[in-house]
């Protein structure tokens, strides 16, 4: 594996993340009323899905970049947990 494909494996397990943890920090923020933090976390979450699908959609000739859109989900809970993802939530704002 060259470090190209490397390189663009990490990012699309980093963007899948990014993408459910700014997903339930948006929740949070609804759940607590804060409408512009919501909307600013959507659009933060939707531009790091829209990262993942295109480097996966433009490089089908590579399985491995699907399986990494797909195994994200090895990451410990602890990285993506909602409970970690709202204390983390309180203290910034």
């Amino acid at each position: 594996m060259n470090s190209e494909v490397l390189v663009t494996t990490c990012l699309i397990i980093l963007a899948r993340i990014a993408d459910v943890w700014l997903g339930t920090g948006r929740t949070v923020a609804v759940v607590n009323g804060r409408k512009g933090m919501a909307l600013g976390l959507g659009f933060f979450e939707v531009l790091s899905w829209g990262v993942a699908v295109s480097k996966v959609v433009t490089n089908l000739e590579s399985p491995i970049y699907a399986l990494a859109y797909a195994g994200w989900s090895a990451v410990p809970r602890e990285v993506v947990e909602a409970e970690t993802i709202a204390r983390a939530m309180d203290l910034l704002f």
